[in-house]
């Protein structure tokens, strides 16, 4: 019988395996607070990044008009470019935006750049973000453990691009991997348990109230 492939589904941001659903990897980094950020600064945030990964991927595809860019995005693409006209000789692509799943841990999520880098099997992730977070150094274990099962490859090297204004880029490398992927699989233990216990909790609660 022929495994069923990943889908994901744009609208509501879900992957599932036949008629499983795959818990993503942004959905074990739920836990962060963006409670101190006005609702409309986090939406407006989180579009412009998703329009600076989109100038990026199609950049890294050939198929990008720069001339097309709200001045907003191209803003923060010019920053990213100017980062990689610099390293893009120590870089071999090997995949944009490269979507996996674990096929024991049941987790889904895409992959900014696969890529070889200085040689090594990389992983990296862009962020348009004011500075870096401990919490990027989870995702790309995530990145990383998933990948490794998903292609059967070697991920050696990982880390997130922190994304500014005005040419300002910095790459931070994650090298922890043994503390990030303890981390990273205590999420996906915390979840699932979760996942398999709410309802009897749910039960309980309906039962004596």
């Amino acid at each position: 019988m022929r495994a069923p492939s990943l889908e994901f589904k744009p609208l509501d941001h879900t992957y599932w395996l036949g008629d499983v659903r795959l818990t993503s990897v942004t959905q074990l980094l739920s836990f962060q607070d963006f409670s101190g950020i006005p609702p409309d600064i986090l939406e407006y945030k989180c579009k412009l990044g998703t329009f600076t990964h989109r100038a990026i991927e199609l950049y890294l595809q050939n198929n990008l008009d720069p001339n097309s860019l709200d001045p907003r995005v191209k803003e923060y693409f010019d920053s990213w470019l100017n980062w990689w006209n610099a390293h893009s000789k120590r870089i071999e692509i090997i995949g944009v935006e490269v979507r996996f799943y674990h096929s024991v841990f049941l987790y889904a999520g895409q992959i900014d750049l696969h890529c070889m880098y200085d040689g090594k099997e990389a992983v990296i992730d862009w962020k348009c973000a004011a500075q870096h977070s401990p919490i990027y150094k989870l995702q790309t274990a995530g990145y990383q453990l998933g990948s490794n099962d998903f292609t059967g490859g070697n991920v050696q090297k990982r880390g997130a691009l922190i994304i500014g204004k005005s040419g300002q880029c910095k790459m931070f490398w994650h090298d922890d991997n043994l503390q990030d992927a303890a981390g990273f699989t205590g999420l996906i233990n915390t979840h699932t348990w979760r996942l398999n216990n709410e309802r009897t909790y749910a039960d309980k609660f309906t039962a004596t109230h």
